[in-house]
């Protein structure tokens, strides 16, 4: 999850993490509820299954 800020445009910012897309997606649905969180959103990033991938970046 990462947060747009409007007064840096073009840079994101960290905001959470989560094992799975739809876990994300739950989060980001019960804040739209909520109002105000509109600058919030999901970005995918993707996860070795291998120790040995990572450290090649393959």
């Amino acid at each position: 999850m990462e947060f747009l800020d409007s007064r840096q445009p073009g840079e994101r910012f960290q905001a959470g993490a989560f094992t799975t897309e739809e876990e994300a997606q739950r989060l980001l649905e019960a804040l739209g509820q909520a109002g105000g969180y509109e600058e919030l959103c999901i970005n995918l990033v993707p996860v070795h299954a291998r120790l040995e991938d990572w450290d090649w970046d393959r």
